[in-house]
Order: structure tokens, then sequence, then C-alpha cells
């Protein structure tokens, strides 16, 4: 018989095979061997879809199980979380809770309609990356924000009441990038150094005002963005910008071949036409 090569290997490189695969094909290694019985209970990485389960009762036990035997001294770097409108609030706030409080890195979750975020989530320093999913509203917040260590914000499907995507951003001093996706939002100012990459795709509302100074951004691309009004300031480290589809609605809109001349030819033209290494502007 060949020799097990692969649970000779240390902790530390399975540990990184293993956080490539769904946490509950993980959990199952622990019946190959001895060696591999509680490998599962010390990973960093966990990932839990609804998907992959029968029936939301299995979902539940089996992450309620994950979070509970897993060894507490080992941090959580990775937590994603995908869960459906049937699933108890009160659950998903629990788990999430307890991913927060093991010093995370990377929090990834797809919310169900009419989903709810903890207050945690909003004070967590540790987080370095934040991707949130859903399709729902996110209301206005009404404690402070503090991600303090936030550097990558990926927003996709929510629809963000009156300054509430303001008020996030604001609680992010070293955020550098921004991916903003099929969201809906009335306000949307950016004024920051640190920003390096901003993404703005599919997004915004008829009567959205759009603000962006940030003179450290090095790549920008806007897509089908729907706006009232959109200023682009001080982007004066910009290496590349991919600009398309713009959709203004002011109370005189340009004409379709007018989009991206009302930008330009605003306050941001000089930054666009100057700094620019490498400008690309489709679909006039």
């Amino acid at each position: 018989m060949a020799a097990d090569r692969i649970s000779q290997l240390p902790d530390t490189i399975l540990h990184h095979i293993l956080s490539y695969l769904p946490t509950q094909l993980v959990v199952k290694t622990s019946i190959l061997s001895e060696r591999w019985r509680y490998l599962w209970a010390s990973i960093s990485h966990i990932h839990i879809a609804i998907y992959d389960f029968p029936s939301i009762k299995s979902f539940e036990h089996f992450t309620e199980a994950v979070l509970l035997c897993r060894d507490a001294s080992s941090p959580i770097q990775t937590f994603h979380l995908c869960w459906g409108r049937d699933l108890d609030q009160a659950h998903a706030d629990i788990w999430i809770y307890h991913a927060v409080h093991r010093h995370i890195r990377e929090l990834d979750l797809t919310l169900a309609r009419d989903g709810k975020l903890p207050q945690c989530v909003f004070t967590c320093k540790s987080l370095s990356v934040l991707k949130l999913t859903a399709d729902n509203c996110l209301r206005a917040i009404d404690f402070p924000i503090n991600l303090s260590g936030l550097e990558t914000w990926h927003l996709s499907g929510i629809s963000c009441e009156g300054e509430t995507l303001v008020k996030i951003i604001s609680g992010c001093p070293v955020l550098e990038g921004l991916k903003i996706m099929f969201c809906k939002f009335c306000v949307l100012e950016i004024n920051s150094r640190k920003l390096k990459h901003l993404d703005l795709l599919e997004t915004g509302s008829s009567h959205a005002k759009v603000r962006v100074v940030a003179p450290g951004l090095k790549s920008l691309d806007i897509q089908g963005l729907m706006a009232e009004d959109i200023s682009l300031e001080h982007l004066t480290s910009l290496e590349r910008a991919h600009l398309r589809n713009l959709l203004l609605n002011g109370p005189h809109p340009p004409s379709h071949s007018q989009h991206w001349n009302a930008v330009i030819e605003g306050t941001a033209y000089r930054y666009v036409l100057n700094f620019c290494k490498a400008l690309s502007m489709n679909n006039l």
C-alpha cells in the first residue's frame, strides 16, 4: 500500500488546502484517519451556504455545531455565510457575533431578503475585508461606525436609506478598495486620501448625488451609474479609468452623446484628462 504522504504534511499546509473547500466537506475529512479526526476544528476559514443543505434545520444544526465544537483558541480569518429567508434572524446574529469576536479578518455575508446585520459588524476593528450581498434595505444607522481596519468593502444588491452609505464610509479611515454593485442609494460622498480603487457598477438612483474626492485614487470603474448629479474631484493619482453608460437625471439631463461630456466638462475634467494614463470611455 502506498504511503499516505498528504497526512504527513504539517497542519499549516493541510489547513491551507482545506481553506479552499466548503466547511461541510472539510468536516467530512474527519473520517479519513486519526490524523484528520480533529484537524477541521482548528481551521481558520469557514464557508457555509444554505444551498448545500437539504433543509433549514440541517443548515442550522451544522453551523451551530461547527462554531461550538471548533477549537476556541483558533482565530477565524474568513467567515463566509449564505443563508435563506426562512432562517431565524437570531441564529444568524449569534453566528456572526461569534465570528466577529474571533479576530476575524474577512467577512463575506449573503443575506436573506429582509435579513439584518448585527451592530457588531460595523464596530469590528480586526475586519480587513467586508463583502455584503443581499436583496434588502440597509436602514439608517444610529450608532457610531468603527471599522478602523477595513481596507476592502464590496456591497451588492442593497438599498441604502438616506446618508447611511456616507456614514459607513466615513467610519472606514483606511479603506482602499470600494465596489458598489446593483445598489440603490440617494447620497454617495467619498472624501478620502486612502482610497485607491473605486467601482460603481449598475448602481445609484434617479435622484442620487455622487461626489468623490480622492487624490490617492488609482483606478476608477463606473458602468451604468444612475444619478442626478456627479462630481469627481482631485483625482490626481488616477492611472486607469473605465467610464461608460452614465445616466444623468438632473433638471436638464444631457443627451446620450453628452453623458460623459457633462462629467468631464465639470469640476473633474482637468483631472480626468490630464492625469489618466489610460482612459477608456465606451458606449457614449
